[in-house]
């Protein structure tokens, strides 16, 4: 018997939000997989949103907290991406 997931956010009351992360070639093969994975997801009820970390432009040196690594940053971005899902699945 399949089992199905509760779709709703037990601490916000909302859709669940799941965050597929790609560190690999953009339509690869585990990208291919990721996105049939967040396909899954979308159909128990979750709110999806896929991510290439290619895409982004994240700092080469460390960075404090509080700071920017430059105009170009999305580091805080893909923080706040982070902290607003509920699940997360990585694929490289």
């Amino acid at each position: 018997m399949r089992r199905r997931l509760n779709s709703t956010s037990p601490l916000r009351g909302e859709r669940v939000r799941v965050l597929g992360l790609s560190a690999s070639n953009a339509n690869g093969s585990a990208e291919i997989l990721l996105k049939l994975a967040l396909q899954a997801a979308e159909a128990e009820g979750a709110e999806v949103a896929l991510v290439r970390l290619h895409d982004l432009s994240l700092p080469t040196r460390p960075v404090g907290p509080g700071e920017s690594g430059g105009a170009d940053d999305d580091g805080p971005w893909l923080w706040d991406q982070f902290m607003e899902s509920d699940g997360l699945i990585v694929s490289a």
